[in-house]
């Protein structure tokens, strides 16, 4: 589990978020929101230890995250952040970079380690590149072999900004499976959604973000009841009922205005 206390986090000394206090708990998926630049990837950033909070507590078991050692952190949390660099390396060889905490020197796999990277590149739908370079995969499949790595890490806490980045509708449905299971299996999942009706099928929870500030911490159904999400977003929701599954319909708040806000006139 891991639990916020009064974070204030954001760049250069001054705060994007401020005082949030929240929990994160194990077999669930809580899903960030908010509008650009309301802090959601500072926030997920800070939690995942990337960066310090600039007041504050972050917890993860009861332990301050900045005194658990790397190494023994990263066989805690895993994270597959938004940005990040493509090295000139196979695939297969980067998914293996999510098993270097439990290697020792000279970090050489056992039959096990081979056997976790295999699996996770097929559950991510990676394994037809686990030869090519990154280099040479287009930004979804890039994007699907790092989400490998993450599973190969095998932690119980994993962190995503943004997961379905690149990806078609598709395998942005694979995303959205591939993050129930992991809650299934006991595992904290903790990720920034720009798709809102993604966010409310998936999440157990959602935690809104409003000018840096929490505005809502609960249930999909309990925010959709709530106006919240139309509030913030400047929208119009509905809820459907398809074959027994919600849907939800998003519409501008003002017709005539594509960005959901002032006059149309």
């Amino acid at each position: 589990m891991i639990e916020l206390k009064h974070v204030d986090a954001g760049y250069g000394g001054e705060a994007v978020v401020q005082d949030i206090s929240v929990r994160f708990e194990p077999g669930c998926v809580t899903s960030i929101l908010g509008k650009n630049g309301c802090g959601k990837s500072t926030l997920l950033k800070t939690a995942a230890r990337q960066q310090k909070p600039l007041s504050g507590q972050i917890l993860l078991d009861g332990r301050d995250i900045f005194t658990i050692p790397p190494k023994e952190f990263a066989r805690m949390a895993a994270v597959l952040p938004q940005s990040r660099e493509v090295p000139a390396i196979p695939a297969r060889s980067l998914v293996m970079h999510g098993r270097f905490p439990y290697l020792g020197f000279p970090r050489r796999p056992t039959p096990a380690d081979l056997a976790a990277v295999e699996r996770a590149m097929h559950d991510a739908g990676a394994w037809e590149y686990r030869d090519s370079y990154l280099t040479q995969l287009s930004g979804g499949e890039r994007q699907k072999v790092y989400l490998a790595m993450v599973l190969a890490q095998d932690t119980g806490v994993v962190f995503m900004d943004e997961p379905a980045t690149y990806l078609d509708i598709s395998h942005q449905f694979e995303i959205l499976r591939l993050m129930r299971t992991l809650r299934g299996a006991g595992k904290t999942v903790v990720t920034v959604l720009h798709d809102l009706g993604q966010a409310l099928s998936v999440s157990d929870r959602i935690l809104l973000l409003d000018g840096g500030r929490a505005v809502f911490f609960g249930d999909p159904d309990a925010l959709f009841q709530s106006g919240k999400l139309d509030e913030v977003f400047g929208i119009r929701s509905q809820k459907i009922t398809i074959d027994g599954a919600a849907e939800y319909i998003f519409r501008p708040a003002h017709p005539g205005d594509p960005n959901g806000k002032g006059d149309p006139s």
